[in-house]
């Protein structure tokens, strides 16, 4: 920041040494303690997404405000972003200027795997469901058929699923992070 100072210039209303010349004070601009940042943001909702947010507000500066940030981005907010570090710099019309730096952070995915294809069994015309561990609590698992139709999980656990296509959608119930597989039964 600029210190704020005070210089002399002709035809100040001081008199200077013995001569009636007189100077003028002018102030230097300077810029206010008081000129600051503020960021809000939006962190993608999982590692790869690019919807992260980061929005600015600028207070105490003098006049017109420019934007610029890390990204190339000149207005008070910058969207689609994926997880990074974006810096903000605001310059005002005296040439002060304020920054801040954000972090964008999107939780991992969870790693579903699940057999391609799996054969039933004959004899019985039926399968084993597959069992899906979840190592956080955080996450359910969505069993969709290939109609489109949901499967309530709790009434398909350990039991047995006809031939068709299935798909499960993993998601975080805290962050909406969302992660897929399919698989395949046949007969």
């Amino acid at each position: 920041r600029k210190a704020c100072r005070t210089y002399l210039s002709p035809g100040q209303l001081e008199r200077v040494g013995f001569s009636a010349r007189y100077q003028r004070i002018f102030p230097e601009p300077c810029c206010p303690d008081t000129f600051s940042i503020q960021t809000a943001f939006e962190h993608p909702t999982c590692e790869g997404d690019s919807n992260g947010m980061v929005r600015i507000l600028s207070s105490n500066g003098f006049g017109d405000q420019q934007y610029s940030w890390s990204n190339a981005g000149d207005s008070t907010i910058i969207e689609g972003l994926p997880a990074g570090q974006y810096i903000a710099i605001v310059t005002d019309q005296l040439g002060c200027t304020v920054s801040d730096t954000v972090m964008l952070v999107g939780p991992p995915r969870p790693n579903v795997q699940l057999k391609d294809t799996i054969i039933r069994n004959c004899l019985s015309d039926t399968i084993s469901y597959p069992e899906l561990m979840l190592v956080d609590s955080n996450w359910s698992a969505i069993w969709v058929t290939e109609a489109g139709l949901m499967l309530d999980p709790d009434s398909v656990k350990g039991s047995s699923m006809m031939a068709g296509n299935y798909k499960v959608i993993l998601v975080d119930t805290l962050t909406g992070c969302r992660s897929e597989d399919s698989i395949r039964i046949i007969d």
